[in-house]
């Protein structure tokens, strides 16, 4: 038999909804580069087309280098942020070009390694 939702859940979901209770303006100014003193600068790992670089820069994080490995996926990030370096190919032809003090934080999405075709497409996690 499928759960039917009472009026009392429903009640109980709606005190949980946030979106009525912040102040849009507060939100934006926490997140708005312009009101910092210096933007955090970030390198992004498997980068792919840049979903993730969206949200932190929309976060106040100036990407100043991505890598990504996947040819079609760098001529998409290119193509929409020509201002940040873009480092194509395997990370590891990457890694003597850092220095410490490049970025004050390091993002990055891995591929999920039982699912991806960049992986061994095991679902199994061990």
């Amino acid at each position: 038999m499928p759960y039917e939702a009472k009026k009392s859940d429903i009640e109980q979901i709606k005190l949980w909804d946030v979106t009525d209770r912040w102040d849009e303006n507060e939100v934006q100014h926490k997140h708005d580069s312009s009101k910092m003193e210096k933007p955090l600068r970030g390198i992004s790992l498997f980068t792919g087309a840049s979903g993730m670089d969206v949200g932190f820069t929309n976060a106040g994080i100036r990407v100043v280098a991505a890598n990504e490995i996947v040819p079609y996926a760098c001529e998409t990030y290119a193509a929409n942020h020509p201002e940040t370096k873009l480092l194509k190919g395997d990370i590891k032809d990457y890694m003597e070009s850092f220095s410490e003090g490049d970025a004050d934080i390091i993002f990055g999405g891995p591929p999920c390694q039982g699912f991806s075709v960049a992986g061994k497409m095991d679902p199994d996690p061990e």
